[in-house]
């Protein structure tokens, strides 16, 4: 801790983005923060950095199958300082198979830790390719391949192989962009991981213990660019508390509504840095921002405009207890991921809105949280509902513009 301070203070001006590949066995996450989690945290909230560390890797037999043997119990948990909230933690895939492989390409990796973190925070955030194994715990061409400390390729497998790799997907993400901001790369990164991955959660609800938000995109132009077919709108904004943010007649797009009722694919990705205190045990995160998507029309009976949130978490809850929210609904979490595919159509009503809140937990005074929230909406007809949604946002009077990258500088020139 004393020798990552005094680096953060010679480097953390000029060097944003760290890579942590460390991982305490003794220290299996089921409960409280670790201490050294915190400081993470810390760490990232006083030095303005974005650390990634890996979700750790489970060294003793037997290790985990896919799916996952039902004695695993805590064994294959996350070990600190894997559970920092503010740090990116990257687990594990399988890149290559074989007959006698534990596991197929694209399945968890056999040593990869699973979450949820504290408070059901979902670590790991994203996987990447880290390895696989024969049954007899041999490699045998199933690794991934990398340099030794004389330049020789060697193979090798483990999450600390999964981790650069996203490191490095985010930092292409932060380099492309004019303006620098690590909350954004952070949610860019997670939201491609999010729709790269759509079909993990509709299989199995638990597998976004082992998969985080899944892997994002290799290419770095197909997390930053749309294509006609869909569209993506970024906001960044803060919200108050004791009030909300509403953004009423959002311009659903025309080709996705027939006969009175909308279709489409609808993704959503929510990232902000909580307040965060270690005096509060597993209520470690101290705010909480809700978005909501969807249809309102307003009932003359009552007066008021009826609201329907349309597109739900990827854990979703029957129950109104905090418990079940918490554990199931993403509360209290910093990432919150929504997804829905409508096949069947809903009704349009008076038009969509977009709805967001905060809340602290009691006793807190904030006076506002910044967040960044990602909105995709694809046509899986393929029209060009991107033109549909911008000029309908620019005929509503929202100013809008496309993200600045470099990539945009160099085509102008």
């Amino acid at each position: 801790m004393e020798i990552m301070e005094e680096v953060m203070k010679k480097y953390s001006s000029k060097v944003k983005i760290w890579n942590l590949s460390l991982g305490i066995e003794s220290k299996i996450c089921t409960g409280s923060m670790s201490d050294l989690g915190v400081f993470l945290d810390y760490i990232q909230d006083t030095y303005q950095v974005q650390i990634f560390v890996s979700s750790g890797n489970l060294n003793s037999i037997p290790l985990r199958e896919w799916p996952a043997q039902s004695d695993m119990g805590e064994r294959d948990r996350i070990i600190s300082p894997a559970d920092s909230v503010r740090a990116i933690t990257v687990g594990s895939l399988a890149l290559y198979d074989a007959e006698n492989s534990i596991v197929k390409a694209n399945e968890p990796s056999p040593f990869s830790r699973r979450g949820p973190g504290a408070n059901y925070i979902v670590k790991p955030d994203v996987v990447d390719y880290g390895g696989n194994l024969t049954k007899d715990f041999c490699i045998d061409g199933l690794g991934i391949k990398g340099l030794d400390t004389k330049g020789n390729v060697i193979e090798g497998n483990g999450t600390s192989y999964s981790n650069p790799r996203v490191v490095q997907k985010f930092a292409s993400v932060y380099d492309e962009m004019v303006e620098k901001n690590l909350l954004l790369a952070k949610a860019m990164i997670i939201h491609s991981a999010r729709m790269q991955s759509r079909e993990l959660l509709e299989q199995n609800q638990d597998n976004i213990k082992y998969y985080g938000f899944g892997m994002p995109a290799v290419n770095v132009q197909d997390i930053l660019q749309c294509s006609e077919d869909d569209v993506t709108l970024v906001f960044r904004q803060k919200v108050p508390q004791g009030s909300h943010l509403e953004m009423f007649n959002f311009p659903y797009p025309n080709s996705l509504i027939r006969n009175g009722k909308c279709y489409g694919e609808i993704g959503m990705t929510l990232a902000y840095n909580p307040i965060l205190d270690d005096r509060y045990g597993r209520e470690y995160c101290r705010t909480n921002i809700d978005v909501s998507f969807g249809t309102y029309k307003y009932n003359p009976d009552s007066g008021k405009t009826d609201f329907s949130g349309e597109v739900p978490l990827e854990c979703s809850w029957d129950e109104k207890f905090e418990k079940a929210r918490v554990e199931n609904g993403f509360k209290w979490s910093p990432i919150k991921s929504y997804y829905r595919k409508i096949s069947r159509g809903i009704q349009l009503g008076d038009g969509w809105k977009i709805r967001i809140d905060m809340n602290p937990r009691n006793g807190l005074n904030v006076l506002a949280q910044e967040f960044v929230l990602i909105l995709t909406i694809k046509d899986p007809a393929g029209h060009d509902i991107y033109s549909e949604v911008i000029n309908g946002l620019r005929a509503r009077g929202y100013a809008t513009s496309n993200l600045e990258t470099r990539q945009q500088i160099r085509q102008r020139q």
